[in-house]
């Protein structure tokens, strides 16, 4: 019985300490998700951003044509190449906003997977505490009994002497 509560106690153990680990890979998981937000929300930032310079570049070259300013060829032609690269770099960042979002729910999703087995952990090394304890009440009540069944022996033993050496009085 005894054999059986250290048994139970050292799983206990084990998964505790897989637990306290599994705690720390947790802590990491957080760090990398407050990061992965972080990076998520300066391209989306750098996107809005693009996206308000693009509109006010072409806004610019509408209110000068409104107030019947000239635009040239060249005017034009510049305006086309300006505006195809302001177009380039919105599309470089949302790429790597879509990239950051996929390193985001990635995070996410093993911050989430993290949890699942820190539950799980949780609840085995429960169990075999439970069944360490159960185990150990088991060796004392046996270890009880035995004492008990000593002392009756030993009470038993008394009687029959002094009744043997009362009878031989």
């Amino acid at each position: 019985m005894r054999k059986r509560a250290s048994t139970w106690t050292t799983l206990q153990q084990l998964k505790t300490r897989r637990y306290e680990r599994m705690q720390a890979r947790l802590s990491e998981c957080a760090r990398a998700v407050e990061q992965r937000d972080r990076e998520c929300l300066s391209c989306t930032q750098e996107v809005d951003a693009c996206v308000a310079r693009l509109d006010a570049f072409d806004t610019a070259l509408a209110d000068k044509a409104a107030a019947g300013e000239p635009i040239g060829i060249e005017a034009i032609l510049q305006h086309q190449h300006f505006r195809t690269v302001l177009e380039e770099r919105c599309r470089a960042a949302e790429q790597t906003l879509a990239t950051a979002r996929q390193a985001l729910q990635h995070a996410r999703d093993e911050t989430a997977t993290v949890q699942r087995t820190i539950s799980k952990l949780q609840a085995q090394a429960q169990v075999y505490a439970e069944k360490a304890a159960s185990a150990q009440r088991a060796w004392q009540a046996q270890r009880e009994a035995a004492e008990e069944d000593d002392a009756i022996e030993a009470l038993l033993g008394l009687r029959l002497h002094r009744a043997a050496r009362g009878a031989g009085q």
